[in-house]
């Protein structure tokens, strides 16, 4: 169940990991030597990966229930609610890469080897700690550690680039109150709708959330929303 429930997350968080990895590193890598304008870079980075992380994990955690029984049957149930955590803490893991590659970037690998060699000895104390109590709270005591610990990523950032833990916050949190409430909107549509059968149910979840996800996002005059639908149409006119 956790090996079914770990691919499906692992496929949605490399999506984005790796394709902002080839991006992010070379970019930061490049103004070392301008401190003020590496911070701005990095905002804009951090609003990009908000912007699409948090859609595609919190997603998943959505429809978790209906794409298990359409992709590999409902035998594997049991595997819902452990990918519904793992893509909640997956959701992060982004975001981590992209702090990771800025200390990298700065010279500073031996801090990314020792927090990332921390992290996982802390995540695995705190699981041994937790199995006596089952396996709900082990997984909730790992999703807790691995999100708690972007303040740990982030203490080394500040430390860098001058940047403080608000202003980190106001470019994660918008993106992450937005895809709530669309996830909350959108269900509540569908059941006030009625709507039983697996595959319109599966449908209307990615349908409804995207729609109102990216209109929560207009009507909040979000730029990178802005610029994304400025970069994609340039890309179709060339």
């Amino acid at each position: 169940n956790y090996t079914q429930a770990s691919k499906w997350s692992y496929m949605g968080y490399a999506l984005v990991s790796d394709t902002l990895q080839s991006v992010s590193q070379p970019v930061l890598a490049r103004m070392n030597d301008e401190t003020l304008r590496q911070q701005n870079v990095f905002r804009k980075l951090l609003r990009f990966t908000s912007f699409i992380t948090f859609p595609v994990m919190f997603g998943i955690s959505f429809i978790s229930h209906e794409l298990i029984i359409i992709t590999i049957t409902d035998k594997w149930l049991p595997a819902v609610e452990i990918l519904q955590l793992l893509c909640i803490s997956g959701a992060f893991i982004p975001i981590i890469r992209l702090y990771s590659n800025l200390l990298i970037s700065r010279g500073k690998s031996n801090i990314y080897m020792w927090n990332s060699i921390s992290a996982c000895l802390v995540s695995l104390l705190a699981v041994i700690i937790a199995h006596p109590y089952g396996m709900r709270t082990m997984f909730i005591a790992y999703v807790t550690i691995n999100i708690c610990w972007l303040l740990v990523w982030h203490y080394f950032l500040r430390k860098e680039i001058g940047l403080s833990l608000w202003n980190a916050l106001k470019d994660i949190l918008p993106f992450v109150g937005i895809m709530l409430a669309s996830i909350f909107a959108a269900a509540f549509i569908l059941d006030w709708a009625g709507v039983e059968n697996i595959y319109l149910l599966f449908a209307g979840k990615i349908t409804i959330t995207a729609a109102l996800y990216l209109s929560l996002l207009w009507v909040a005059r979000a730029n990178v929303l802005k610029e994304s639908i400025m970069f994609l149409t340039r890309k179709k006119i060339q």
